[in-house]
């Protein structure tokens, strides 16, 4: 500085390094002396590397964890393999594996690649020389994995060797490769691949001119390249080389101008006479990490203390505007300075810069306010103290003036207002009637004015106009609406069928405005804002009918914005056009063949003619309340229908119900026989649009109790003599009618004792075959006995004798007496047609004369049809069709053995059925 003395050495600390734009791997200088002893100190941050294990030729190590979860073509990874060719795996199957080390191929669909990274793939023997290292740096969500192959000879060319690193980051899922250097070995043609490819060999992204042709190297300069992961793939761009440094590298010392070497260490103590810029150096792994810092001598000044000469401010420029600042003069050039300050008695933070040339310091965007406690730190010597004040420029309205709605109601009145900040957005915000609106935003003119448009009458009070960060209020302004307009109309009148219609024409000046049309303000009408006519259907409103119609015209310079611009007129319209029918019958429910009164109480004023039609086929032309009968039950539609003069027509419709009672018997007369009480078979028929009761009254001549009820419509009858029995039917009272319906009918029964027979032949009977039984019955005057097939010696006695042939015969009798009652008897005979009464069980062929055959006995009516007798082998030993021939226990002439032998017997009974019998009989010697 000018006219003063540094006590001691100044220091600024300037960090270049190869890993100025990483958070990981760097190296820093920092000067912890004072302001006259200066001790440099170097700290180095970055990885800790840990063998791999490879020892082996192209071989894959162990199982690695990540530390952290990386995704990996969208497959989540935690581990992975170290491939000593340059190779990343995360197919943990590998592990301990062989890695291949033939490129023969490119990266897309190579299977030797599969799931990898290659940084660079090539054919690397490690026992030659050089190391795998791997490491996991950082602190989640932003940790690094590394693997570096640092200094790795190339197989067959020993001499010959690579540098690389790949880091995976977590959270981003990057993955980066850096080349330090690359030799081309002549073994495998120096092939070599810097990519990635996923697990199923279908995806692979390369570095451009990395793939596997033609043969590429890194030498001299090295390369980086980053990949980044998106829509399942990858894209590859070339990025600063700058790997993660080892943190054991060790620091060494220089001039950085004379490239001096001044020592090593973490910390060196230097004294420079002139300025000077010293460097630290990190070797690890054939490469260097430097960091410079520049040291002042303490010649530089006078008394070792920063001074601030004088100092220059500039105002911000505008209201609420932060562009104003604060020139420090007096600082020395070339050093890091410190600035501590205070904005309205609060701290604010420090500013650290160089000195310009001119030895200026400038505080830049500066709001208006008071700045105090400013001073400047040079390590730790501060400097002299200064105070200043900042102002910013007032921002006001100058005047207001206004524009009045220029027609009633319209919104085309404006405010204007008068000094803003010309050329600046501004925005305005007002209340109309104390309700907020929604605030004007605009330019400032060049004028200083802003217009606020489109406003209708009112009071606006709150005007507030605000450019930046400034604020300034305006004076309330209130707009007032001219006079309204005052409206006129007339109209015509038009009849017709559907509505009588008023035609209306507006007649106000000046026009075109907004008109809205009430047509019955007095009534019930709805208002139309638009139509310039309306039907009045009087003539269908009933009972009354408004003969007067009073409409009126509302006039409004807007649509309904304020009522205070509208004007309303009114006018009375005569309407006098009806027509109405209306009649009403007599009554709505009547007996067959009774007239009906219908009563026309149809209004009209234009000369009506009435036209009927009574629905059941028959009309009436101009009656004006005729009479009908209708002559057959059932639900009619009557209607009138009225036309007036001019051809409108109404009419109306009533349904009138007409029902019928009828009551009749099938027979009169009637003789019967009664064994039990007999139903009155009495049909009643009433016949209406609707079902409805009907009541039933029964009388009987001779007087007495032969019915079983006399108030319902089928009673049961019993008792012996002639009865005349009377039945009256009624429907109810009909509703609003004092008549009803009513029909009867007369029945005459001659009742007579039943036939009951007596003394009849238990049923059932059995007998044999081919004998009789006499059947008899008792009571009848005339007998009937069936069937008559030749089993009755006759069927027309009360006791014939039948010889029945079936096994089942089933005798029916009928009888009669003397009134013709009758009666009907069952007897079931069955006839014993069994076989075991002629088959003997056993027989005795020992020449006796004494049961020595074995035959069938006494066969009767039966009919032998074929006689068989078995062995136990079922050998025939005997057959026969003659009822007379029997076995006499020999085969083929010789006997046969003692035993039991199994017989069949087929015969035909009288029916012509045939009947099989089978059984066993046992042979005696």
């Amino acid at each position: 500085m000018k006219g003063m003395f540094i006590k001691g050495i100044t220091g600024l600390l300037l960090l270049f390094s190869m890993f100025v734009s990483r958070s990981y791997g760097q190296l820093t200088i920092v000067d912890t002396g004072n302001c006259i002893n200066h001790v440099l100190h170097a700290t180095v941050t970055g990885t800790m590397p840990l063998p791999s294990g490879i020892t082996a030729d192209d071989a894959y190590s162990g199982v690695f964890p990540l530390g952290f979860t990386f995704n990996f073509y969208g497959a989540p990874q935690t581990q992975c393999v170290i491939g000593s060719n340059g190779m990343i795996c995360f197919s943990l199957g590998l592990a301990g594996a062989y890695c291949p080390w033939p490129i023969s191929a490119a990266l897309l669909g190579n299977a030797s690649a599969y799931n990898s990274i290659c940084g660079p793939w090539c054919d690397i023997l490690l026992s030659a020389g050089g190391s795998i290292t791997y490491s996991t740096a950082g602190v989640a969500p932003n940790r690094k994995f590394a693997v570096t192959w640092c200094g790795s000879r190339m197989f067959s060319c020993t001499t010959q060797w690579t540098t690389s690193q790949i880091i995976l980051y977590e959270g981003s899922n990057n993955i980066e490769v850096h080349t330090a250097h690359k030799d081309i070995c002549a073994w495998n043609s120096g092939r070599a691949i810097t990519g990635v490819q996923n697990a199923a060999g279908t995806l692979a992204t390369v570095a451009p001119g990395r793939d596997w042709t033609p043969s590429w190297s890194v030498l001299g300069a090295p390369e980086a390249w980053r990949f980044t992961p998106g829509a399942g793939t990858y894209t590859v761009s070339s990025i600063p080389y700058a790997p993660m440094p080892y943190a054991t590298s060790g620091i060494y010392w220089y001039d950085s101008t004379t490239g001096a070497y001044l020592g090593s260490g973490p910390f060196l103590t230097v004294s420079p006479t002139v300025p000077t810029t010293y460097m630290a150096a990190a070797l690890g792994c054939n490469d260097t990490t430097k960091a410079y810092i520049h040291i002042l001598p303490p010649s530089v000044g006078i008394g070792g203390i920063p001074h601030i000469d004088t100092f220059d401010v500039i105002h911000p420029s505008e209201c609420g505007k932060c562009d104003g600042k604060i020139i420090l003069r007096g600082v020395n050039p070339h050093q890091i300075d410190t600035v501590k300050w205070s904005f309205n008695g609060v701290v604010q933070p420090s500013y650290v810069d160089s000195a310009a040339l001119d030895s200026t310091i400038t505080l830049k965007n500066l709001c208006g306010g008071v700045y105090d406690y400013i001073y400047v730190t040079v390590l730790n010597c501060p400097s002299n103290q200064i105070t200043t004040t900042l102002v910013t420029p007032v921002l006001a309205i100058s005047n207001t003036t206004f524009g009045h709605p220029t027609v009633c109601g319209k919104y085309d009145g404006w405010i204007k207002l008068h000094g803003l900040t010309p050329l600046k957005p501004v925005t305005v915000a007002y209340n109309k009637g104390g309700v907020p609106q929604t605030p004007f935003v605009g330019m400032v003119a060049g004028d200083s004015t802003v217009v606020i448009p489109n406003l209708g009458a009112g009071n606006y009070t709150g005007i507030a106009a605000t450019v930046g960060l400034c604020t300034a209020p305006g004076t309330p302004v209130t707009l007032t609406n001219p006079p309204p307009y005052t409206p006129s109309f007339t109209y015509d009148l038009g009849l017709g069928c559907n509505g009588d219609t008023v035609f209306v024409t507006n007649t106000t000046t000046p026009t075109g405005y907004y008109s809205y049309w009430n047509y019955d303000v007095t009534g019930s009408g709805t208002t139309d804002s638009l139509r310039v006519w309306h039907v009045y259907n009087t003539h269908l409103l009933s009972p009354r009918y408004a003969t007067q119609k009073v409409i009126s015209l509302t006039y409004n310079t807007t649509p309904w914005h304020d009522p205070a611009c509208q004007r309303t007129v009114y006018d009375t319209v005569d309407i006098d056009h009806q027509i109405h029918a209306i009649f009403a019958p007599n009554y709505d429910s009547v007996c067959r063949g009774v007239p009906v009164v219908f009563a026309n109480s149809s209004t009209s004023n234009y000369d009506p003619k009435y036209y009927w039609l009574f629905g059941d086929g028959f009309y009436d032309d101009g009656g004006i309340s005729p009479e009908h009968a209708y002559e057959e039950a059932g639900l009619y539609k009557a209607t009138l229908k009225v036309t007036d003069n001019i051809g409108c027509i109404d009419t109306m419709s009533r349904l009138i119900e007409v029902i019928s009672l009828d009551v009749f018997n099938s027979f009169h007369d009637t003789d019967v026989c009664l064994r039990m009480p007999m139903a009155i078979n009495l049909q009643t028929e009433a016949k209406r649009w609707e079902k409805m009761p009907v009541t039933y009254v029964w009388t009987q001549t001779p007087a007495g109790s032969n019915l079983s009820r006399y108030d319902v419509s089928n009673p049961l009858f019993s008792g012996i003599g002639d009865y005349t029995l009377h039945v009256t039917a009624s429907t109810p009272v009909f509703l609003g009618n004092p008549d009803h319906c009513e029909a009867s009918e007369d029945l005459i029964v001659r009742s007579h004792p039943p036939l009951v027979f007596t003394d009849v032949t238990v049923s059932p009977q059995t007998i044999e075959f081919g004998k009789s039984i006499q059947l008899n019955a008792q009571g009848a005057v005339y007998y009937k006995w069936s069937p008559d097939n030749g089993s009755l010696n006759n069927p027309n006695i009360n006791n014939p004798i039948a010889t029945p042939t079936d096994s089942v015969t089933y005798y029916v009798l009928q009888g009669m007496n003397l009134w013709g009652c009758t009666d009907t008897a069952y007897v079931t005979v069955y006839t014993d047609q069994d076989m075991s009464q002629f088959v003997p069980s056993a027989f005795t062929p020992d020449g006796d004369g004494k049961n020595d055959v074995f035959r069938i006995m006494k066969l009767k009516f039966q009919k032998l049809v074929d006689f068989r007798v078995y062995n136990r082998w079922g050998e025939t030993v005997f057959r026969t069709t003659t009822p007379d021939v029997g076995w006499d226990g020999t085969y083929k002439g010789q006997p046969q053995d003692m035993g039991t032998y199994v017989y069949e017997i087929i015969v035909a009974l009288p029916s012509g059925e045939n009947k099989i019998y089978k059984g066993n009989v046992t042979l005696i010697r």
